[in-house]
């Protein structure tokens, strides 16, 4: 809790012309949590509680809604709350007792706290689903507040990395509904293609893609165009329509991702151009092979620049198997190096195991090289 003081004060809860804090303190009921904000923040001590009596629902109401204003002012900088999880998880625990309208901006704070973690994994993002989106739901739903489409894209992010179908789907309608452009409801598909791709619905998901490009294209929105025309390509990749998967990816992808400067995507297409044209078995002749080795290196090259550890992960062990296939057992082996390095940030355990596995192959060749 908040306790407000003079400009005049000292900031600590123990300052003198403070004397029922003081005391509390020194009886071990309140806990002092120091300066938050330039206010002094105190809790009561859990081994305290329960010799309070609980609080009557309709003061929880009242205090929760006088509470607000003033947590607001203490924890909101300009547009940015400024403080952790567990603070954004009393806000909406607070903002769901109360018996009045929050403060927007107390609301549009702790949905900035939920979009800045929608990119955790594993375990943490379970935790901020848990902690966060599903308090904020209640919450909004107990103030009659219609989530926004930040809110709805950010919980989308958590629920996907969380493995939550249900509440994956249930953002993407959240998106659909608060769409006012052709270009936020085809952004609002591509999320309903893609869970639809993990659900195993490859017909839904090309139908959303597809609906999703027409929109895209009434908006100029080039980029969007080519990442769900490339969707597309990745389903008929899967059904086995390789020429025309291959004919999108160098056609209407990799163009647009060269001209945009976005080399992360183009990065990606490389990646998936080679394992096009390694379904289509083109390694068998010189030619084909050097054009898989092409789109590796570009992919590797691009990942490595960048730092960005999946692509490294991804692209790597590929690479150095090209590599070494051509006798420069050196570069392969440097390759993997970097492939280990990459899976140690991502915490991927097998993936080392694979580049080690792979790594005693190639020095094996290498021997019966000498």
């Amino acid at each position: 809790m908040p306790i407000s003081h003079s400009c005049n004060s000292r900031p600590s809860l123990c300052a003198p012309g403070r004397p029922i804090p003081q005391r509390l303190l020194g009886l071990g009921l309140l806990d002092d949590h120091g300066q938050l904000a330039d206010i002094a923040h105190a809790a009561v001590n859990p081994l305290a509680r329960p010799l309070v009596d609980a609080i009557a629902d309709d003061d929880a109401r009242q205090w929760a809604a006088a509470a607000l204003p003033a947590l607001a002012d203490a924890w909101i900088d300009g547009d940015t709350f400024r403080w952790p999880v567990a603070f954004a998880a009393e806000a909406w625990r607070l903002i769901q007792r109360a018996g009045s309208a929050a403060p927007a901006r107390l609301i549009d704070a702790a949905t900035a706290v939920l979009a800045r973690h929608r990119h955790e994994q594993g375990d943490r993002a379970q935790a901020i689903l848990d902690q966060l989106v599903l308090p904020a739901r209640q919450a909004l739903a107990a103030q009659g507040h219609a989530p926004s489409r930040d809110f709805w894209s950010a919980v989308h992010d958590v629920a996907d990395r969380a493995g939550d179908p249900g509440l994956r789907m249930a953002s993407v309608a959240g998106l659909k509904n608060r769409a006012t452009s052709p270009f936020e409801r085809g952004s609002a598909l591509l999320r309903e293609a893609r869970a639809a791709q993990s659900s195993g619905d490859p017909d839904g998901a090309n139908g959303c893609f597809a609906e999703a490009v027409e929109l895209f294209r009434s908006a100029g929105a080039e980029r969007e165009v080519a990442i769900a025309r490339g969707g597309q390509a990745d389903i008929l990749q899967a059904r086995g329509q390789l020429d025309e998967a291959l004919r999108i990816r160098r056609e209407e992808e990799l163009p647009v991702y060269e001209k945009l400067g976005d080399v992360r995507e183009k990065s990606v297409v490389h990646f998936k151009i080679a394992s096009l044209r390694l379904d289509r078995n083109e390694q068998q002749t010189e030619e084909g092979f050097l054009a898989i080795f092409e789109s590796l290196r570009q992919a590797y090259d691009i990942a490595a620049q960048m730092r960005i550890p999946d692509g490294i992960s991804a692209v790597g062990p590929l690479l150095a198997q090209f590599l070494a296939m051509g006798q420069a057992f050196a570069p392969a082996l440097a390759v993997l190096a970097q492939v280990d390095e990459a899976c140690a940030v991502l915490g991927d355990e097998a993936g080392r195991r694979r580049a080690a596995d792979l790594r005693q192959q190639i020095e094996a060749m290498q021997c019966g090289q000498a």
